[in-house]
């Protein structure tokens, strides 16, 4: 798993504790823990009502209303602790973190903050200090929140392991994550998803490839996904078990886990360099049926490789023609004309030649047109044959400088071989001539 895949899971997780927490605000708990004057509890009561029906707009409205009251109506200390607790969450709701975390600063510089208060605001701010790209004053900030806790959670421990690993400590992440697991099955608690997600990711960056093959045996067996397949076959991979590797990738594909486009074309590839090309292809013509791999060149070329491995040649060749409708240049249909060649159909071959020198960008242009004289010379097109390989010839007979001495072997071998074709071409061409005033003779 790449960091980015890395970093997306974890935000993911990191947004579901933060709409979490929007549910932990409770105007009916404000009470038990200081003292609020009665038509101030019933204003907040109001903003909360608004925030809980969507209306954030009321809900700043009637918090700024209270802010500015002054004189005797000014808010007291324990008031002002909650309206700035109101704020930081209205804040949470519109996702805007670092205006929350200015909330919940304003908050913890009141006098007389309840311990309790305090300790969940300290971890709520860790929490957006992640998601704000500030992870070392999360790190901070749990620190001192874990020195008051009894038995800390195990979520805190993977937090502070997020945060290690965005500054790439991976030693600490990994003390973190050890604590996480230890406290999760001292207080009973179920083991997640992410956790091994980090776990592994921890020992990969590790190159500890064994034991990042142990947490992602977990994550298949408990969370059964294709990336943690594809990521187990990664690790299998690592320690050379290639066996393994695509016994993981077949049972995430016999499972149907692969149901995006680039898992299936993953897979495939796999199986190829495995020697299965027939199993390859099979498995992207199905991702292509079922549009999940999209019919792009490359993935069409990479089909039509497969199938002609296989000795599938009619799946190769319609492989082949469909990808050379996209193709940017006339390598693939040089190809096409080469899997023509040998089939004996040297109609088509031709075709597909004068389409690939058509198109251009060839590798070898020279040979493209001593392939088209031999096509043609095979088709019987006698007379084109030798008018291609003369201008072969023409091209090519610059080999040598002015003095006589030779400037290019390839250009030499090349002038040769046309003209050998030429020759031979005119030879064939006369035979035929021969042959048949013959056969209308003794006919």
């Amino acid at each position: 798993m790449s960091m980015k895949q890395l970093g997306f899971l974890l935000n993911i997780a990191l947004r579901i504790s933060i709409a979490v927490l929007l549910c932990h605000l409770s105007i009916a708990s404000t009470l038990a823990q200081g003292s609020i004057r009665a038509d101030i509890f019933e204003q907040l009561e109001k903003a909360q009502a608004a925030q809980n029906s969507g209306d954030i707009q009321q809900t700043f409205k009637i918090l700024d209303a209270l802010k500015a009251r002054s004189g005797k109506k000014a808010l007291r200390n324990y008031e002002l602790i909650q309206l700035n607790n109101f704020y930081a969450y209205a804040w949470l709701a519109k996702e805007n973190y670092s205006a929350a975390l200015n909330s919940f600063s304003a908050l913890l510089k009141q006098k007389d903050v309840p311990a309790a208060m305090r300790q969940q605001v300290q971890f709520t701010m860790a929490q957006l200090y992640l998601a704000t790209d500030q992870p070392q004053q999360t790190i901070k900030l749990l620190k001192q929140w874990l020195n008051t806790q009894q038995k800390p959670s195990p979520d805190a421990y993977v937090l502070m392991a997020q945060a290690q690993l965005q500054l790439t400590q991976l030693s600490a992440a990994l003390q973190s994550m050890t604590q996480a697991f230890k406290a999760a099955k001292q207080q009973g608690r179920e083991e997640k998803e992410n956790w091994y997600a980090i776990l592994q990711y921890i020992y990969n960056e590790q190159k500890d490839f064994a034991r990042q093959e142990q947490a992602l045996e977990v994550l298949v067996d408990r969370w059964p996904k294709a990336q943690w397949w594809l990521a187990l076959g990664g690790a299998y991979a690592q320690q050379e078990k290639e066996q393994q590797q695509l016994y993981a990738m077949d049972a995430a594909y016999q499972q149907g886990l692969f149901d995006r486009g680039d898992y299936i074309v993953s897979m495939s590839q796999l199986l190829s360099s495995y020697g299965a090309p027939y199993y390859a292809a099979k498995a992207l013509q199905q991702g292509l049926d079922q549009d999940l791999v999209v019919a792009s060149f490359k993935n069409l070329q990479r089909l039509a490789d497969y199938y002609q491995r296989a000795q599938e040649v009619d799946k190769a060749i319609s492989a082949f023609q469909q990808a050379i409708a996209l193709a940017p240049d006339g390598e693939l249909s040089l190809r096409l004309a080469y899997v023509y060649m040998q089939r004996y159909e040297y109609a088509n071959a031709v075709k597909y030649i004068r389409r690939a020198i058509e198109l251009g960008g060839l590798r070898n242009t020279t040979q493209a047109n001593l392939l088209l004289g031999e096509a043609l010379f095979h088709d019987r097109q006698y007379d084109a044959a030798v008018t291609q390989f003369q201008a072969v010839q023409q091209t090519t007979r610059n080999f040598t400088d002015k003095d006589g001495k030779l400037i290019s072997a390839k250009q030499k071998r090349y002038f040769q071989q046309a003209s050998s074709w030429a020759g031979h071409a005119k030879n064939e061409q006369q035979r035929q001539i021969e042959m048949a005033r013959w056969v209308k003779e003794n006919s």
